[in-house]
């Protein structure tokens, strides 16, 4: 009889609000952006340009596994966390990357 393995914990902060806020306010490490772009499909550009970084200095930053300011922090989390509670929504990372990609007409 096979046991079930139990789901592996995602490698980013998800709902747990306290250790967000500690983390966030230690310096998220860049470093957790890159296995969330694996799973989720973003590119390194898109990671940058949603956390609000140039991308060549998410480039660096990645290089010297440095820590997001504050700021940089807070985005991070908050993309990640809109990304599960919108994945959990729309079932797949396919469905959930056509609704963040969707043009919104009441916005212009």
């Amino acid at each position: 009889m096979k046991k079930k393995s139990a789901a592996k914990p995602k490698p980013y902060p998800l709902a747990d609000h306290k250790e967000n806020a500690s983390r966030v306010e230690q310096g998220v490490p860049v470093t957790d952006l890159v296995p969330f772009g694996r799973e989720t499909g973003f590119t390194v550009d898109e990671l940058a340009q949603l956390v609000h970084i140039p991308p060549p200095t998410y480039a660096r930053r990645i290089a010297s596994k440095a820590r997001l300011s504050l700021p940089e922090g807070e985005r991070a989390v908050r993309v990640m966390r809109l990304y599960d509670q919108a994945k959990a929504l729309f079932g797949t990372h396919e469905n959930t990357r056509e609704w963040l990609n969707a043009e919104v007409p009441a916005l212009g």
